[in-house]
């Protein structure tokens, strides 16, 4: 589907992938709440830049893989075709271990970084390369900092580090190592025009509704619009949340204290059950639909 409202961050983008292909890199991280469009702005540099001949590889960050090291580097291997047998010692062994193919010691993650950057570059002599990794959160430790450590070498060469990664999060990635791309709600029209795209005979009354609580946010547009498209009609109350909206926006309860989280859940309880209406003069109790 295409993008709306993203005009000024996909001209970055192309601005950036153009330079790259002259040699001239970086790196840039897209930062948003869950849902705002990220994922579907790197999808969409991603093919803008294999058109252009680039060597594109891919690594997701996931809160399962988030403390096993090198996890991320190793999808960013898998992609490049990585050799650690083209490299000299010590750098060879320390990216072996790191990818799980030698014995011995914790690698040194400097010479991790090294070893990675050395053929990243080696690679983009043949052909420019984009290093996109989605979920940057849940990317763990020694693959953040192998990025950290190329997005300051990389400035010189054809190769473009592009990132995505949740408000709400610590960045692990200094400022000065990279340039961000914030991205904001959809303004009224451009909520209006997705909408359009995806359920262009919503009702008036369920349009509104929609708009309203979806507050600019793409992926609450498209769940809320096709919840509501399924019933032909709004619900009275207000719209729950579906699975995948629960899934987006929940995930952080994973990643809070067992007592905090314990007591929010106590608390979301307590409200299904407390939620109220006027029904007849008489107050009834109406568990929500969903948390």
């Amino acid at each position: 589907m295409a993008l709306f409202g993203r005009g000024p961050q996909t001209d970055a983008l192309t601005a950036l992938i153009d330079g790259a292909r002259g040699g001239r890199g970086g790196a840039v991280l897209v930062r948003g709440p869950a849902g705002i469009g990220k994922s579907a702005l790197l999808a969409s540099a991603e093919t803008r830049a294999s058109a252009a001949g680039f060597t594109v590889a891919r690594a997701l960050g996931e809160p399962a893989g988030s403390d096993v090291p090198y996890a991320g580097l190793q999808q960013f291997a898998r992609s490049l075709r990585v050799r650690p047998d083209a490299l000299a010692e010590p750098q060879r062994s320390a990216l072996a271990m790191a990818l799980g193919a030698g014995e011995g010691t914790v690698p040194d993650v400097f010479l991790v970084g090294l070893a990675t950057l050395n053929l990243v570059v080696e690679a983009a002599a043949r052909a420019p390369v984009l290093l996109v990794a989605d979920d940057v959160q849940w990317l763990d430790d020694p693959t953040i900092s192998i990025l950290a450590f190329m997005a300051r070498r990389v400035r010189t060469e054809p190769v473009l580090l592009l990132g995505a990664a949740r408000e709400g999060y610590r960045s692990r990635l200094a400022a000065d190592e990279l340039t961000t791309l914030t991205l904001p709600p959809l303004s009224d029209a451009d909520a209006e025009s997705l909408l359009d795209a995806i359920v262009p005979d919503l009702p008036l009354s369920a349009r509104r509704r929609v708009l309203s609580d979806a507050a600019g946010n793409p992926l609450a547009l498209t769940e809320l619009s096709r919840f509501v498209s399924s019933r032909h009609a709004a619900p009275a109350s207000a719209l729950p949340l579906t699975d995948r909206l629960e899934r987006a926006f929940s995930d952080r309860l994973a990643t809070l204290p067992g007592p905090t989280g314990t007591l929010l859940r106590m608390a979301a309880g307590d409200l299904d059950i407390r939620r109220r209406r006027i029904d007849g003069g008489h107050l009834r109790a109406e568990p929500c639909e969903r948390f």
